[in-house]
């Protein structure tokens, strides 16, 4: 099955299983899709058919991917995602100074690409460990244990499996539903990267205009 989109993170993961962090974000799409009764990971993982998760290990080589007008993943897809920290280091990646807006780093980023048209770019937050520290207190309002331990080695250790193990609580435990939504309510910037996802993953006369 062709991908409709490739999402190509800077984070990075061992092995060859799904990524966990791209499955959160499919399962938040889920939500909107399936009833109270329903599960939303099943559908996340149809969703992942279609929608490819690429974590890149490294801001650089997102960026080297991107500029590759000849890279594969141009054919392999009909869109190509990108999600970057929104932070001094890919604006310096972006030939721009520390300060400059969202909208300006992600025009000079898409600008890079050797394929502009099939790219969209999105920095959703400061960084995955405060996106971390977030879905852990929602975790735990919610009522999903996460040890504030584990928290530190996913958060200040910047720990793999502790990052993964939180997110895997997030996507599959009972609650989740709650948590993720908790996750959007406090980081509000995550929304429209989830949308597009959303309107690409559908057919297209069906994929809603939104503002």
């Amino acid at each position: 099955m062709t991908a409709v989109a490739v999402v190509l993170y800077e984070d990075s993961q061992r092995g060859a299983a799904r990524f966990p962090l791209h499955m959160l974000f499919l399962t938040c799409i889920a939500d909107r899709r399936v009833g109270e009764e329903g599960w939303p990971p099943t559908v996340a993982e149809q969703l992942g058919e279609i929608i490819a998760g690429n974590p890149r290990g490294g801001a650089n080589k997102v960026l080297r991917d991107l500029e590759d007008a000849t890279h594969p993943m141009y054919d392999a897809a009909q869109q190509v995602v990108v999600v970057l920290d929104d932070d001094a280091h890919t604006r310096s990646m972006a030939g721009l100074e520390p300060d400059a807006s969202v909208v300006d780093s992600i025009a000079a980023i898409t600008a890079k690409a050797g394929q502009p048209d099939k790219v969209s770019v999105f920095l959703p937050y400061e960084s995955l460990e405060k996106a971390l520290a977030i879905l852990s207190s929602a975790c735990r309002a919610q009522g999903v244990a996460v040890a504030e331990a584990d928290e530190r080695r996913a958060v200040i250790e910047k720990k793999r499996q502790a990052r993964d193990d939180i997110i895997r609580r997030a996507t599959y435990e009972g609650e989740g539903r709650k948590i993720r939504a908790q996750l959007l309510s406090e980081l509000p910037s995550l929304v429209p990267f989830i949308n597009a996802l959303d309107d690409l993953s559908k057919p297209a006369d069906a994929a809603e205009t939104r503002d």
